[in-house]
C-alpha cells in the first residue's frame, strides 16, 4: 500500500484483519502482494469488536483504526477508508500532534 512508508517513518504500524482463513493470508503475502501485517478473522470476532463485521452478509467492512501504544483508540473511520495521503496526514496529526 502507497501510505506504509508514511506510516514506518511516524514510527507506525499497519495491520489489515480479513475475514479470511490464515493460509489464505500466507500464501497472498508469499506472493509479496501485501506490504502490511495480515491477521485471519475468521469468525469475525475481532471486527465485531470495533463495528466492522456485517453478520447480514458475513463480511468485515472497510475501517481505519489509529490505536495508541496503550490500546487506546483514538480515531475510527467506519464502513469507508480515507484516501491514502489523508491517512497519514491523520496518523501524523495523532502520532505528533502537528
Amino acid at each position: 500500500m502507497a501510505w506504509t512508508p508514511g506510516m514506518r517513518e511516524l514510527g507506525g504500524r499497519v495491520i489489515g484483519i480479513c475475514h479470511e482463513k490464515a493460509h489464505t493470508l500466507v500464501g497472498g503475502a508469499e506472493r509479496g502482494k501485501d506490504a502490511v501485517l495480515l491477521l485471519a478473522d475468521v469468525t469475525g470476532e475481532v471486527s465485531a469488536t470495533y463495528g466492522l463485521f456485517d453478520f447480514v452478509r458475513s463480511e468485515t467492512e472497510p475501517g481505519l483504526l489509529l490505536i495508541d501504544p496503550n490500546g487506546i483508540v483514538q480515531l475510527a473511520v467506519l464502513r469507508s477508508l480515507p484516501p491514502p495521503d489523508s491517512i497519514v496526514r491523520l496518523a501524523r496529526f495523532f502520532i505528533t500532534g502537528t
